[in-house]
């Protein structure tokens, strides 16, 4: 032991208050905790941080300076950043950094030399030396940290250091360019990262151990070893120096540094006698107390305190039979360690407590942190291990390799490889003692690492060697691909030398090797592709294609690294994409949609399966997938108009138009289904394609057909399959299948609002009238267009439903009452149908004057029991038209209210008419049928007011969220918006703006007269 120091050399965990004042943050962005990493030099076993600083930033390495004032780095030279600042005398910062005065540069002008700076003294806790250096601001970049995870990187623009010369880095750890100071001051670590995010919690913590460490600054959870439980733990306070003993230039201050209150020393639980008021701090010159530090290699004791400890260590040693020996320098006493045990802390010696500030407070010292051997050559043994092996493969390994050319040199590779596996593994085991200590204590790489690492570096990093081995392996590969027989064996050794046995990591196999494979791929392939693409079908050089990727796929399996693979593929498909592409797009008879047009499943399945990988690739062909289902779908459209026009003019029928209606339904859901394979099977359901398939169908299903829209189709076809008597011929599971196809095609219609108007209204006759002839189906289709649309496009129609269930349980419950006292309520009939105004389609009121022609008709027959045609024509004063289609619908319809002479099925002028008297009908009421109205027109209407209301609304809204927004902008968030219901029209969108800006809604910049502004 020295005269002074002593080895306690321990993990700690400090936390440290500290101040702050005001925020240098850059950004808006407040990290909760930062963190820097901490490692102990080797040689000096300083601890060192790295501070990113500069702009550009620069990595700069510093030691960790526990009790230090400031961030001081060396700025003599080669310190250039374009954000550097030199703070001018009596402002801010100088106040806040604790100026020494105001200097002037005499020099040439540059960082650390400007006139007008205020100075501080940068000092080298290390050697005690100082000086007088400029006080600068510069970017800092940091890590933060959220929980247990890395952060983003902040950045400070303007974080305060100093300035310090070149001689002040002495015996500093080597690489170092300044030392960080944590200290309690403004400017110190801490408090300028507390004043730059405003940190609640102002502390930090700090992990010291053998190798890495780490320092968090903040608001950070600690993390232990599960099962430790930290609740008993105790806590050290710290203390606070008050006047400083740093340096000359800073007595009379507060000191910067940390201090403990250590009260005893004890050495195997006997006090040590000394003079204890040594360990208390003098307030008045600020002597004594225990100061930690992360700078001094060994705790360093007063005179007079480690005499008196060097004494009563050595009786306690000799009270365990541990013999005193000749002294080493610097040590003052050592010790034979023939009596001396080891445990799992160390070796078995007194153990050495530090009384703090209660008795039941003490850090124990143990023979792993006291005790130190005063001849240690193992540092000096593990490098003459790795200096040995070097050699070895300079010397011998690499002369060998030379002398050999081709597949020869990669045998001698693999031949010395191997044998440099069992020097390395014998050197290993003999070294054992170098592995179980050293190695572990320092956290130095292995012996084991160390000697495989060592042949694939010196190969590698010698230019003739890695050019030769390169093109050995580049050649072998290039003959396997032509359809020679290599040996793949070898290749794989010589790869995996430089993988897995070698360096242990891949960065030497991919620079070294896979980054001129892959180049040489890439060249090979695009040579063969524009050979093939001459020569083969489409199909035919997919089958190649496909060939191909199997044998590299092969080709990693056998000898090429793992990560190598889907790079390879890449490139390959890249390669031979390139080509097909301009292929697919030019040339219709041989490219893809000659594929689609004579079904070829599997080819088109091979190609998807080959270059699906491939992004740009994949949206090319589903535009072209859209392109060709939407040709096909408007040929199907245009053959159906032109059969109804072409019927039209012969026979003008509704019902041979109707039933070609449905034929194109059918049509269309064949090629749906068609096409919906090709996307399931061939596509493999990838989105692209069913979003392709979708805006086709969407393109040529919005068009109409024979004047009607395929929405109003939709609509009549419904009502065909639910009505009463349009579906006897169907079994329930065909009308299902029927419904199920009918609303999954509804998806692809852009007028959704208007077949639920249309829907809606003849939900209605048929369940007012009685008309539908399955329940069950009409809740189905109901469920079938919520699953795809959302409750809210159906609330009206199960709302007609729901009305009607109550409806009949109310009759029900009437008839009941009714028929429960026949005496009371004899003859008593009524049928009442409540309904919700919301639900159902509103009619304008109108007068009915046919059903009032009608009766009058009719109240004729009360006088008289045959009226002649003349006889009606003149006593009602009707036209022959109107008078025809009340005769035929009350004697030739249904219903033969009238009976006719003579019985045919038209209306002559010679005819003659009774009141049937006979006539009955077993329904209450009955409906004697008119001419059809033609609603059609009504509907279009209404439809076209709700979407004015809906474009109106949408616009309001949208400039009501944005207020200041461009009118194309507007168009295109409006389109957006009204999409799911229906498509609509850019000149409606644009009138209905014009109404908007007329109602003051809306009004033009005066500047721009395309920017539209809300009023409020």
């Amino acid at each position: 032991m020295t005269s002074s120091p002593i080895i306690f050399s321990f993990l700690l965990l400090f936390i440290f208050s500290f101040s702050s004042s005001t925020s240098f943050a850059e950004s808006p962005f407040r990290p909760r905790a930062l963190i820097l990493p901490v490692s102990k030099d080797k040689s000096t076993l300083q601890y060192t941080t790295v501070i990113n600083q500069r702009t550009p930033l620069v990595s700069a390495s510093v030691v960790f300076d526990l009790g230090g004032r400031n961030l001081w780095v060396e700025c003599d030279k080669d310190y250039v950043s374009t954000t550097y600042n030199s703070p001018r005398c009596n402002s801010a910062v100088c106040s806040r950094a604790g100026p020494r005065g105001c200097g002037q540069c005499f020099s040439p002008l540059r960082p650390g030399c400007n006139n007008n700076t205020c100075n501080s003294f940068p000092d080298n806790t290390v050697t005690g030396t100082i000086t007088s250096g400029e006080i600068a601001l510069d970017v800092v970049s940091i890590q933060s940290i959220n929980g247990s995870k890395p952060g983003r990187v902040v950045k400070i623009p303007n974080f305060i250091f100093v300035c310090g010369s070149t001689f002040l880095l002495n015996r500093l750890a080597s690489g170092t360019v300044g030392m960080a100071g944590i200290g309690r001051h403004n400017i110190g670590l801490p408090s300028q990262f507390a004043t730059a995010f405003n940190f609640n919690r102002k502390k930090f913590a700090v992990c010291l151990t053998s190798g890495r460490g780490v320092a968090f600054f903040g608001d950070v959870t600690y993390n232990f070893l599960p099962g430790i439980e930290i609740s008993p733990l105790t806590t050290t306070p710290l203390l606070i120096n008050p006047v400083s003993t740093a340096s000359a230039y800073t007595q009379g201050e507060k000191s910067a540094e940390y201090f403990i209150g250590v009260r005893d020393i004890k050495i195997s639980d006997e006090s040590v006698p000394f003079n204890k008021s040594l360990l208390k701090i003098n307030g008045a010159s600020g002597y004594g107390g225990t100061k930690l530090s992360t700078v001094d290699a060994y705790t360093v004791l007063e005179t007079s305190i480690y005499n008196a400890f060097t004494s009563a260590f050595i009786r306690a040693a000799t009270a365990r039979n541990i013999s005193q020996v000749s002294s080493v320098k610097p040590f003052g006493a050592c010790f034979s360690t023939a009596n001396v045990g080891s445990t799992r802390i160390g070796y078995a010696v007194p153990d050495i407590q530090l009384v703090l500030h209660s008795k039941d407070v003490v850090w124990r010292i143990f023979g792993a942190n006291s005790m130190k051997p005063p001849h240690d050559y193992a540092h000096q043994l593990y490098y003459r291990y790795c200096q040995l092996i070097e050699d070895y493969a300079k010397q011998t390994v690499l002369p060998s390799l030379k002398d050999k050319y081709d597949e020869y040199m990669l045998k001698e590779l693999v031949k010395r490889w191997s044998n440099h596996k069992v020097m390395v593994k014998w050197l290993t085991f003999f070294f054992n003692y170098l592995d179980r200590f050293l190695v572990s204590r320092r956290a130095l790489p292995t012996l084991n690492e160390v000697g495989l690492a060592c042949l694939p570096y010196q190969v590698y990093r010698d230019p003739e060697m890695r050019s030769k081995a390169k093109d050995v392996v580049l050649t072998l590969i290039h003959k396997e691909r032509e359809g020679e027989q290599i040996d793949r064996a070898l290749l794989k050794n010589v790869l995996d030398i430089f993988v897995e046995n070698g360096v242990g990591k891949s960065e030497k196999y991919e620079e070294g090797f896979e980054i001129f494979i892959l180049e040489d791929t890439a060249s090979y392939y695009s040579r063969k592709a524009s050979s093939w693409i001459q020569d083969d079908s489409f199909p035919e050089y997919m089958l190649k294609t496909e060939e191909c990727l199997k044998k590299e796929r092969e080709r990693v399996t056998h000898y090429l690294y793992s990560s190598t693979e889907p790079k390879l593929v890449k490139i390959v498909l890249k390669e031979l994409s390139v080509v097909v592409a301009k292929q697919l797009q030019e040339n219709e008879h041989l490219g893809f949609q000659a594929l689609l047009r004579d079904d070829k499943m599997d080819d088109l399945s091979r190609m998807y399966r080959i270059y699906h990988p491939i992004p740009q690739w994949l949206k090319l062909v589903a535009d072209l997938f859209n392109k060709h289902v939407t040709a096909e779908g408007n040929i199907l459209i245009k053959q159906v108009e032109d059969a109804d026009t072409t019927q039209a003019a012969n026979t003008g029928g509704v019902q041979e138009q109707e039933v070609r209606l449905q034929v194109l339904m059918r049509i269309v859901n064949e090629l749906r289904n068609k096409y919906m394979v090709y996307v399931t099977e061939c596509f493999q359901n990838n989105y692209l394609f069913h979003k392709a398939l979708q805006e086709a169908f969407e393109i040529f299903c919005s068009k109409k057909v024979a004047g009607i829209s395929i929405a109003e189709l939709l609509a009549t076809l419904c009502d065909n399959l639910l009505k009463k008597g349009g579906n006897e011929k169907l079994s329930d599971e065909a009308i299902e299948a029927r419904l199920e196809n009918l609303v999954e095609f509804l998806v692809y219609i852009s007028d959704k609002d208007l077949f639920a108007e249309l829907y809606s209204k003849k939900l209605a006759r048929r369940l007012l009238f009685d008309r539908s002839g399955n329940d069950e189906h009409e809740r189905s289709v109901l469920r079938k267009l919520k699953e795809q649309f959302g409750g809210q496009f159906i609330s009206k129609m199960e709302g007609m439903v729901t009305d009607m269930t109550l409806a009949k349980e109310n009759q029900k419950s009437f008839q009941e009452y009714i028929t429960s006292d026949v005496t009371e309520n004899a003859g008593t009939d009524l049928t009442v149908t409540v309904l919700t105004s919301g639900f159902w389609p509103s009619y304008k009121t109108c007068d009915l004057k046919l059903p009032s022609e009608m009766a009058a008709m009719l109240l004729l027959f009360n006088n008289t029991e045959r009226l002649s045609y003349t006889d009606i024509l003149e006593q009602l004063n009707l036209s022959h038209e109107d008078l025809v289609m009340l005769l035929h619908s009350l004697s030739c319809a249904k219903y033969k209210i009238l009976k006719k002479e003579p019985n045919s099925s038209s209306i002559s002028q010679t005819d003659v008419f009774e009141f049937n008297s006979k006539f009955t009908n077993r329904m209450q009421r009955i409906k004697i049928p008119l001419p059809k109205l033609d609603e059609r027109k009504k509907v279009v209407e209404d439809v076209d007011r709700d979407r004015r209301y809906a474009i109106d609304a949408s616009l309001v809204r949208i400039m009501k969220s944005r207020k200041v927004l461009d009118h194309q902008q507007l168009v295109s968030e409006c389109v957006e918006h009204n999409s799911r219901m229906f498509k609509p029209d850019i000149m409606m969108i644009k009138k209905r703006i014009e109404e908007l800006i007329n109602r003051d809604y809306l009004e033009r910049d005066n500047e721009n007269r395309s920017i539209l502004k809300y009023v409020a």
